[in-house]
């Protein structure tokens, strides 16, 4: 599908709404919370299990919910554990349930400012990773309606040829250094200063070649990357 045929797509609030995945906040707070829930539910399975071995004949729903520990830092870890998941789980619901009802409003906000100010973009890997943590993020070059397709593949070329260029010492220097991108794309003369300044390195945005950008509509706003699906 050519760049032409997803700016027609996304033209229309029906076309935007199907193709583009925009972000709500609070689904990610949603699934953040149900984590957290999960995480503190199979550490007290796993603990109720270890005392179970410990002591053959307890009774496991009395441990499982048992805030005593053996000091007062273990009884606020398990006041932690048992607790947890009956707040949380109450919490992650709501915000589900408001990002269900406001899912139009945002959806229709977003269109709004995709048809005054926003345009579509092309991603390409660079073949490079940047390091978050312990996670390797493979990076991605995207382009700008400024920047002439020419020298959107001459910026390519010249990230391949700097990467090349540098050692083991250097390029693992550079993962680090660029680790931020996986999360927020970074200008891309972070890396080589030549290539045009509009042009920003990401974390792969969506699963296909092509990614809605919304420019800042107010002082103070970032612009927000959407991806967009086939």
């Amino acid at each position: 599908m050519s760049l032409t045929q997803v700016q027609t797509d996304l033209s229309t609030e029906d076309g935007f709404n199907r193709r583009v995945v925009v972000a709500r906040p609070a689904v990610s707070v949603a699934k953040g919370l149900v984590a957290l829930a999960a995480i503190a539910i199979a550490y007290n399975v796993f603990s109720t299990v270890q005392t179970l071995i410990k002591y053959p004949g307890s009774n496991f729903l009395e441990i499982f919910l048992s805030t005593n520990g053996e000091n007062a830092a273990d009884s606020v870890w398990f006041t932690f554990l048992v607790w947890a998941p009956i707040i949380v789980l109450p919490l992650a619901l709501i915000f589900w349930i408001y990002a269900r009802s406001t899912a139009q409003r945002v959806d229709h906000a977003a269109y709004l400012d995709f048809a005054s100010n926003g345009y579509v973009v092309t991603q390409r890997p660079i073949g490079f990773n940047a390091m978050n943590g312990n996670t390797a993020v493979p990076l991605h070059l995207l382009s700008h309606p400024a920047v002439a397709p020419e020298n959107y593949e001459q910026a390519q070329t010249a990230i391949s040829s700097h990467l090349a260029s540098l050692d083991k010492k250097a390029l693992k220097k550079t993962a680090a250094s660029l680790g931020k991108a996986a999360s927020a794309p970074l200008p891309a003369t972070q890396l080589v200063a030549t290539v045009p300044p509009e042009l920003v390195l990401s974390g792969p945005i969506g699963k296909t070649e092509w990614v809605a950008v919304l420019p800042p509509s107010a002082a103070g706003a970032k612009t927000r990357y959407f991806a967009v699906k086939p």
